[in-house]
């Protein structure tokens, strides 16, 4: 438009929205010029989705493979399989990762949770990407707590302590010990 002779010209922006305008005076997104284009917040469909999923490793300072499994037993996800090597997991549309320890079936998807063994001695937990949402937001923090809770008790009684009460106080364990007879 210019200045003083109320009209507009063609290729011109629109005052109010800033979108050029078509000889017919109309923005381009209402001429009729460009094909219509699917809204943007459209859901994706469950083909994409499928086609996104993929598997995570995420470290954890896990290393004692016995307390790992009395962790996941006191969680109650699901039956804890323990293998001596890496044995096969498998996860959404057919997708396979290896792992020592083994929850079969508790993912998402109906997927396999598995946990192996780093180079540095440390435990990876392997699952799909939606896994963690089957398992709840929280689940690392109360899998990171029983872990040290079982770490904890298996070297206070080494030094000849057992646990007389434990209570759960704010988010946090506490174990009342006292000295094995």
């Amino acid at each position: 438009m210019r200045p003083g002779d109320g009209r507009r010209r063609s290729g011109e922006g629109d005052e109010d929205t800033g979108l050029p305008i078509r000889g017919n005076d109309r923005p381009a997104h209402l001429s009729g010029d460009e094909p219509a284009r699917a809204p943007r917040s459209q859901p994706p469909n469950d083909e994409r989705e499928r086609k996104m999923s993929h598997y995570t490793s995420i470290a954890l300072e896990i290393r004692d493979r016995e307390a790992l499994v009395a962790a996941l037993g006191d969680l109650g996800i699901g039956k804890v399989e323990v293998h001596a090597s890496p044995q096969p997991i498998r996860g959404y549309d057919g997708q396979t990762r290896r792992a020592e320890v083994i929850l079969r079936g508790v993912g998402y998807y109906g997927g396999d949770v598995g946990f192996r063994r780093t180079r540095d001695g440390r435990f990876e937990a392997v699952l799909d990407q939606d896994d963690e949402q089957q398992l709840g937001r929280d689940w690392r923090n109360r899998l990171l707590q029983r872990y040290g809770r079982h770490v904890a008790v298996a070297r206070l009684q080494k030094k000849g302590f057992r646990v007389v009460r434990e209570e759960a106080r704010e988010g946090k364990l506490h174990l009342v010990l006292g000295r094995a007879r």
